[in-house]
């Protein structure tokens, strides 16, 4: 995030609880994210964007990243793509070993480069479901895993929130931390309705903070607030299989739908 006019940047001002705050003493901005992108104050100035410049003090002007399909194109078309490990999750990978029924449904929301799905396909699952909302990504996907050669993987591009099918299993692999941290308890729900009956979400989560974001993190206390709302928490717990550089800031869930 970064102010107009030369303020300079806001990195650090998010703080887990959702909370956007200053550091000159204003107080908090909490409440001012609107879903369409736009910042507003509680004092009748409107739209932040089109503040006049006379009430740039005490009041800091902010433009917010806004995690849209351009965004997180981009970062693929110009290859920032710090999360991608170049391989199946390790975490997952185990978990994925110890599945015996092949032909469950299993959905991998905000797919990445596809690692994952790719280890399933190898394993001979026969049922899977990727999606992202990057279509330069996707458009790769299908190039490089075309449905005639690879007919149990669907390539969707679009929004996990659209999302209408239903799942036995949901592989969770830096998506939750991509997203904007007001949309926790809508990813929850979400997860909630798109599984089955007995259905499971399972994957790592971050179990640290960080300055900015993405990715954002949080923490166990959290997840157990969040998540068990919607679901029986079989395993939170520390991530003992993470790769080198996340050792000690990940927790590994499998959390199962209340009926």
């Amino acid at each position: 995030m970064e102010t107009w006019w030369g303020f300079g940047n806001l990195v650090g001002f998010w703080k887990p609880d959702g909370v956007l705050e200053t550091r000159w003493g204003f107080g908090n901005l909490v409440g001012f994210w609107k879903s369409g992108g736009i910042l507003e104050t509680w004092w009748g100035f409107g739209n932040l964007e089109n503040l006049p410049l006379k009430f740039l003090h005490p009041i800091i002007l902010i433009s917010m990243k806004k995690l849209d399909s351009d965004y997180w194109n981009n970062r693929y078309l110009e290859n920032t793509t710090g999360w991608d490990l170049g391989e199946a999750s390790p975490p997952l990978k185990v978990y994925i070993d110890q599945l015996k029924n092949k032909s469950i449904r299993i959905l991998i929301p905000g797919c990445g480069n596809c690692y994952e799905a790719l280890y399933l396909l190898e394993k001979g699952f026969s049922d899977i479901t990727v999606i992202d909302i990057a279509p330069a990504l996707t458009a790769s996907l299908q190039k490089k895993l075309p449905s005639d050669i690879y007919p149990n993987l669907k390539i969707i591009t679009g929004d996990f929130f659209s999302l209408e099918d239903q799942f036995d299993l949901v592989l969770e692999q830096t998506f939750f931390c991509a997203l904007d941290p007001s949309l926790r308890e809508a990813y929850a729900k979400k997860m909630h309705s798109i599984l089955k009956p007995g259905g499971k979400i399972a994957g790592v989560l971050f179990n640290r903070e960080f300055e900015g974001g993405p990715p954002f993190g949080g923490n166990e206390k959290e997840y157990r607030i969040l998540f068990g709302k919607y679901f029986q928490l079989n395993i939170l717990a520390q991530s003992y299989n993470s790769i080198e550089a996340r050792i000690g800031s990940e927790v590994f869930i499998e959390f199962e739908k209340n009926l």
